[in-house]
């Protein structure tokens, strides 16, 4: 005969997941959606043998080592309402500048040149936040979320200075560390209904929606409401997907105004905004880079998607190794301060609101399951454009 013996259940964490970028209903802050934030990178999920207890974490980095960020997150989910706790470490960053003149420098052995400058600040905005959440799902495709934070913020600035000789080349650079504005903290509590019943492809959806229907309130340094309402539906008609977001995140009250402000060419909402010479470009079309940032943004995409290599059923081009989708897009996006903007009578002391518009394709490829690149082409849709590639580090939305 056999001996049995209870002993009492231990839930032990295993590895049960590694994938890139996603979210398992935990995601990072918007609150300032800047030119560069660390969303991509790996996603690991642990659980136990039950999946009672769980613990996520995501580690990213797009952009230097500077903008390293990562978040862990502990989930529990032994009864109908789950809960749970986070703790990250998120950089957010945006770039302005561009050419600054004619500047005559010296250089030993080659005595004066004269040299064309370009200058750009970079900022960066690191959140450092605790927070709990709640979740109460009332289907497999429907939940409403709770949460509460705690977040501190600092800033780091740099100037990089680029020299560029008669022939283009690039004869001299510089970095210097400027002063920064003080860090300050922030409160929220927030709350949002989600849904989601989309089927996931090679590197993005293929069939079904998601919605996010959200509020949070800020308090502390900064006193705001904002609100995220974020709207995604997928159509497959083998072999070519359809897909369409529009999406609307904005800082409303209080000194919102007086915040960080949001870039609506960042490359995950307009591509193709995102380079030197699309600054550059926007200039030469009489618009300013300020009228690409605001407290408010509303962007619209949509994406031609096509299974390219990747599994006999569903792609183009069989493969077992390198899993790609390829993608056709349009983007679109307008970022503002004050409704006023959009009026002919507009007197806010900001420039009008200046919708933008890109055009281009994409190649998204499936690293082994940990993580998805993106690299882009794309072309804004303005006169005497020029595309210009990029890259992103994330699923497609």
């Amino acid at each position: 005969s056999i001996a049995l013996e209870e002993v009492p259940y231990k839930p032990d964490f295993k590895l049960d997941f590694v994938g890139g970028g996603a979210g398992v209903g935990v995601g990072t802050s918007q609150t300032f959606g800047t030119t560069t934030g660390a969303v991509g990178g790996v996603d690991m999920l642990f659980s136990d043998i039950l999946g009672n207890n769980k613990l996520f974490t995501s580690l990213a980095l797009n952009g230097e080592i500077a903008d390293f960020g990562g978040v862990v997150a502990y989930i529990n989910s032994k009864k109908k309402i789950n809960w749970g706790a986070s703790l990250s470490h998120i950089p957010y960053r945006s770039v302005y500048g561009g050419f600054a003149g004619f500047e005559v420098l010296e250089f030993e052995g080659l005595g004066f040149i004269e040299t064309a400058k370009y200058q750009y600040i970079i900022n960066r905005l690191f959140e450092d936040k605790v927070g709990v959440f709640a979740q109460l799902p009332f289907s497999t495709t429907l939940r409403v979320e709770a949460n509460a934070s705690y977040s501190r913020y600092s800033n780091r600035i740099v100037q990089q200075d680029y020299y560029y000789d008669a022939f283009n080349r690039l004869v001299y650079q510089e970095r210097t560390k400027l002063d920064a504005a003080p860090g300050f903290n922030l409160w929220t509590v927030g709350t949002a209904v989600v849904g989601d019943n989309s089927y996931f492809g090679i590197t993005a959806p293929l069939q079904g929606y998601r919605f996010r229907a959200g509020v949070d309130q800020y308090m502390g340094e900064f006193d705001f409401t904002a609100p995220t309402l974020d709207f995604r539906v997928y159509k497959f008609f083998k072999p070519i997907g359809l897909a369409f977001r529009a999406y609307h995140y904005g800082r409303y009250g209080g000194n919102s105004d007086k915040i960080y402000p949001l870039y609506v060419g960042s490359p995950w909402f307009v591509r193709g905004y995102n380079s030197n010479k699309a600054i550059d470009l926007i200039v030469q079309n009489d618009k300013s880079f300020d009228q690409l940032i605001g407290s408010k943004m509303l962007i619209s995409n949509f994406e031609v998607r096509i299974p390219f290599t990747g599994p006999e059923r569903l792609s183009l081009i069989k493969s077992k190794f390198f899993l790609t989708d390829l993608n056709f897009f349009v983007d679109g996006g307008v970022s503002w301060y004050d409704f006023k903007q959009f009026n002919s009578n507009n007197d806010t002391g900001y420039l009008p609101a200046a919708p933008v518009f890109s055009a281009g394709v994409s190649l998204r490829i499936n690293l082994f399951g940990a993580m998805v690149l993106e690299p882009y082409y794309a072309y804004p849709i303005l006169k005497e454009s020029k595309g210009s590639f990029g890259f992103n580090l994330m699923p497609g939305w």
